[in-house]
């Protein structure tokens, strides 16, 4: 893989995770400020994931994914029809 497909990658990747998050959010029935709460950030911080800018901290990626009772997988696909990462809903 290229970098220009590397970058590529990150782009698909992160829009993916972003609009599972949004997604699992409105699933789980909160708003973004109590969400926001729930993961100790801003609702501006949150938004901005939501929208795409992901931390670039795994450990943050995490805590936030953690606060919405999911787990993220990374899934390695060549598909453009796939997404590259998923949220799955966990019972814990």
């Amino acid at each position: 893989m290229n970098t220009d497909q590397q970058t590529q990658y990150r782009r698909d990747c992160n829009a993916d995770t972003a609009a599972a998050l949004r997604d699992l959010r409105t699933i789980r029935g909160l708003t973004v400020e109590q969400a926001a709460d729930l993961m100790g950030i801003t609702p501006a911080r949150l938004a901005s994931i939501e929208r795409g800018n992901l931390p670039h901290n795994i450990h943050n990626l995490a805590r936030l994914v953690e606060a919405l009772q999911a787990r993220l997988a990374i899934i390695p696909t060549t598909d453009p029809t796939q997404p590259h990462c998923q949220l799955i809903e966990t019972n814990e």
